[in-house]
């Protein structure tokens, strides 16, 4: 019998084995070059952003406190003589007091109500005569407390706006009672809470708790009256009514042209109180008139 040949049955059967050991080779490398390119795990997470000190606090920005002020006094007064007329009113304040304005031809035995209310006056922060019939005032007017010049030539009847008021006037801030008002911009008064400023040409005074100042150049000179109830100017003079030993009421001390050591009595208004609201002003004779609380008196030097 002759003998079976082995030969190539043999080869084709290492040949299989060969190509099954490759192609598990390829494949377990191909799983793990997957794996290394897919790492395991969740997927990262971007860490913060560093951030960095200087080692110096600086805070939170300072926030500045608003400054108190003190409106005028709703009670302050104004009393002024013209040719033929006393005038006189009560300063009010916006929003809260109203005005009261006054007219007198018989040296101030009676009043009339002259107050414009039909203008919407809310304040007055001056009042002086002008001419025979006429005068004039800076006043608040309006919701918005708009400040003008108000003048009137019909005794008081009507009144009517003029931009030549408020150029030269001198006035306490309507709002701020440490203010002054001037042609040359504001100032700031003796005090907060300042009153009675009177100002003719050149010379400027008012009442600060109760001591009477005038400004000179860009500051002011007290003068050495005390328990000052108000002042006056006229004629570069300052009037000053205070509490003095020398009278019953007040006693009225003029300053020629705001000197301290100049001071002199001219005379006592028996009538007025230093502890009521008072005006003072003088009249073309000389006269002075003083009004104090319920009371009205000339004085004659």
């Amino acid at each position: 019998m002759p003998r079976r040949r082995r030969g190539p049955t043999v080869s084709r059967a290492v040949a299989i084995v060969v190509v099954a050991v490759v192609t598990v080779l390829v494949a377990v490398a191909a799983v793990l070059a997957f794996q290394h390119a897919r790492p395991s795990g969740t997927a990262a997470t971007a860490a913060p952003v560093p951030t960095f000190s200087l080692g110096v606090d600086v805070g939170s920005p300072a926030t500045p406190s608003p400054t108190a002020t003190t409106p005028p006094s709703a009670g302050d007064r104004f009393l002024t003589v013209g040719s033929d007329a006393l005038w006189r009113a009560t300063a009010g304040r916006c929003g809260v007091t109203e005005p009261r304005v006054e007219r007198s031809t018989d040296g101030g035995s009676s009043w009339t109500d002259i107050t414009p209310r039909y203008k919407g006056i809310a304040q007055v922060g001056a009042l002086d005569p002008l001419g025979d019939s006429a005068a004039q005032m800076v006043a608040a007017l309006g919701e918005k407390c708009d400040v003008e010049g108000i003048r009137t030539f019909t005794r008081g009847r009507f009144w009517e706006p003029n931009k030549d008021v408020i150029a030269p006037a001198r006035y306490i801030d309507f709002h701020d009672a440490g203010v002054v008002v001037t042609p040359g911009g504001e100032i700031a008064a003796p005090c907060a809470s300042a009153h009675g400023l009177r100002a003719t040409g050149p010379v400027v005074a008012l009442v600060c708790g109760k001591t009477a100042y005038v400004v000179t150049g860009d500051s002011w000179t007290k003068l050495p009256a005390t328990r000052v109830a108000a002042v006056a100017v006229s004629s570069g003079t300052v009037i000053v009514a205070h509490d003095g030993n020398q009278c019953r009421g007040l006693t009225l001390t003029e300053y020629p042209e705001g000197h301290p050591s100049a001071g002199n009595m001219v005379g006592c208004a028996v009538d007025a109180d230093a502890g009521k609201q008072t005006a003072i002003a003088v009249g073309g004779d000389g006269g002075i008139y003083v009004w104090s609380g319920e009371s009205f008196e000339l004085v004659r030097p």
